[in-house]
């Protein structure tokens, strides 16, 4: 607690007096209230179970963290979004830096909106270019570096994490699509999480561009993957430029098609209407 501040108290009214006798009712639930039923069975067996304290407080942090983000992003559930991921340590002179700015301009003016880990390098030329009305931050708690830049900061947008698994869930469950900057081993972390999910189907299909190589690997993310893209529709297309980045978005969305294997039979993924 900061020196000369009282402790914050959470003044609500008692959710479990109010809400709980809907979920204990003899008649049939339904949608959401059996699930959320379901959810507190679960929460009681961790008492049953005597669970340890410190993994019950994980559960709870994470629970909340999610709970609140999808509440930020429900108004926006009709709007396309784009995750960009890349390094907090680029320069604003930096060839990359302009490259995501341009980027994050031209697809915020296509009616897209960019979610970005709110911090700086390639993540403040993003916002700075989509403009903070169309800019959702994404920021995660670090003893160090990751501050909200001022183009997100303050935005009732803006959510911070202190899990990365929570944080990556947003990050993927919310996007359309999702663009690659140079980076280290965060962006390269939140890269192989992209593209493990659009090909194991555990996420919708989704354009990838990758602009140049991400940093320390002296090889392009594209050339790494290749060896794992080689048995369906390759993910990522590398591009220099902003306007060779949008050339593959529009071209990746045109034909937005996931082959897979599934019990011998070849299947397509599209959420592409046949005519």
């Amino acid at each position: 607690m900061l020196p000369g501040k009282a402790p914050r108290t959470r003044r609500r009214k008692s959710l479990i007096t109010e809400l709980l006798p809907r979920l204990q009712t003899d008649g049939k639930l339904h949608g959401e209230e059996q699930l959320v039923r379901e959810m507190v069975e679960t929460c009681l067996k961790l008492l049953r179970d005597r669970t340890r304290v410190a993994d019950v407080k994980l559960l709870n942090a994470a629970l909340r963290e999610l709970r609140y983000a999808f509440k930020v992003f429900a108004p926006y559930a009709g709007v396309r979004k784009v995750s960009i991921f890349g390094s907090a340590r680029t320069r604003p002179d930096a060839a990359a830096y302009r490259t995501a700015h341009e980027f994050a301009r031209r697809i915020a003016a296509e009616g897209y909106m960019v979610i970005t880990g709110a911090g700086s390098g390639i993540m403040r030329a993003c916002q700075e270019g989509a403009g903070r009305e169309r800019s959702f931050g994404v920021n995660i708690r670090l003893p160090f570096e990751q501050e909200p830049n001022e183009f997100i900061n303050k935005d009732a947008k803006l959510t911070t994490f202190r899990y990365f698994f929570t944080r990556k869930l947003i990050f993927m469950k919310e996007a359309d699509a999702v663009a690659l900057f140079p980076g280290g081993f965060g962006t390269h972390d939140e890269a192989y999480e992209c593209l493990t999910l659009v090909q194991t189907g555990k996420t919708k299909p989704m354009p990838i561009p990758e602009r140049l190589k991400l940093q320390p690997v002296s090889k392009t993310l594209l050339d790494e993957m290749s060896a794992l893209c080689d048995a369906i529709e390759r993910q990522l297309e590398a591009g220099e430029t902003a306007e060779d980045l949008l050339q593959q978005w529009h071209s990746r969305a045109r034909r937005r098609c996931d082959p897979r294997r599934v019990h011998q039979r070849v299947t397509a993924r599209s959420d592409h209407v046949a005519p």
